[in-house]
């Protein structure tokens, strides 16, 4: 676990995430187009890193912030970067892990940057719902609110060759024994990449693998998600991997922002997560395959999690497997945003939010 919190100690690893425009916009006008929830609340900035998210909620009008910061390092970096802000009266900057600080009162909203790579892994989920069961006001503010990932098929035949099969005719030499090294390197671990023209590469449609509700989904149900989706393969094509990719929705009263690491979007620094199978597997235009995902944290370290795959040409080859929909299955991602902020919309009018 220490080796997480030092490598957010890296000052490249902060510059990086700083100059994610997409990052930095969708936090930024979530929370300031939102300014009449911020305003005169008490907030709570898990991972606060250099503190920006908490400056930015003073400048929404937050009464008080409460940014938490594991990092020693950074806690003093923040503290220097807010007071040269002249907002040092408003934001409290505390070092430690979230799990084991004591704030002196709950908290209106809760703002953190905790996603890692397919949402999940590196991710700092756990913390922040520790922060929302022990200091979120009844009827408090998560922001994100929401948050889905997401999974296709992946085909890439030029990245495919070069990645594995170059290997037996490699500068006039027969290097074949190295590509199986290659490939048990590769496939083992998931592969964080930027999806190359991805109107090509991603050959089905996109399907939720899990939704999460930052204001109801406890930690026990982070622990392991199952699920099973069906991928529509929309040109006959030869897989090369499955490809993850999430969206995160920041549900305000007056305004809804959306942080997306869609290949089809601007690219983040999450980019997006490939496994990717050894050998390509032949899919023709009408096929249909039934993928079931399991992604389960690590008993060793929280902040991780394992994927499991499992192809099949129907449904029910698979066992324990629920028959009734999920909800929202067989809907686009982009029908799925819409929904989302409408029901979310009306729910804030019907309440008088």
């Amino acid at each position: 676990m220490s080796g997480y919190f030092e490598a957010y100690d890296s000052i490249d690893v902060h510059e990086l995430m700083l100059k994610d425009a997409p990052r930095m916009l969708a936090y930024k006008d979530s929370i300031l187009k939102n300014r009449d929830q911020f305003e005169n609340k008490v907030v709570l900035d898990v991972g606060s890193g250099t503190g920006i998210l908490s400056m930015f909620a003073v400048q929404a009008g937050a009464q008080r912030v409460y940014a938490v910061e594991a990092t020693e390092g950074f806690v003093r970096i923040s503290e220097e970067l807010i007071e040269q802000n002249g907002m040092h009266t408003k934001i409290s900057v505390i070092h430690g892990k979230m799990e084991e600080v004591d704030l002196p009162e709950q908290v209106d909203i809760i703002i953190s940057e905790w996603m890692g790579f397919y949402l999940l892994h590196e991710s700092m989920l756990e913390s922040v719902l520790v922060a929302r069961d022990r200091w979120l006001k009844p009827g408090g503010l998560m922001f994100p609110s929401m948050c889905y990932l997401y999974c296709a098929l992946y085909s890439d035949t030029d990245f495919h060759h070069d990645t594995f099969g170059q290997w037996s005719d490699f500068h006039g030499l027969d290097f074949s024994p190295f590509a199986s090294l290659v490939q048990i390197s590769k496939c083992r671990e998931p592969q964080v990449m930027i999806i190359s023209d991805p109107r090509d590469s991603i050959v089905t449609d996109t399907e939720i693998v899990a939704r999460l509700d930052l204001n109801t989904i406890t930690r026990e149900e982070i622990k392991e998600i199952d699920t099973v989706v069906e991928l529509n393969v929309s040109k006959s094509s030869t897989i090369h991997g499955v490809a993850f990719w999430f969206e995160c929705f920041f549900i305000g009263k007056e305004y809804c922002g959306v942080l997306s690491s869609s290949p089809f979007e601007d690219p983040t620094h999450w980019k997006q997560t490939v496994v990717l199978l050894a050998d390509g597997v032949y899919m023709s235009g009408d096929t249909s395959p039934h993928l079931r995902i399991q992604l389960k944290q690590s008993t060793s370290n929280q902040r991780q999690y394992e994927i499991d795959l499992e192809f099949s040409d129907e449904y029910n080859e698979f066992d324990d497997e629920d028959d009734d929909e999920e909800e929202g299955e067989g809907r686009s991602s982009e029908e799925m945003k819409r929904l989302l902020i409408e029901t979310l919309m009306a729910k804030y009018e019907q309440e008088g939010k």
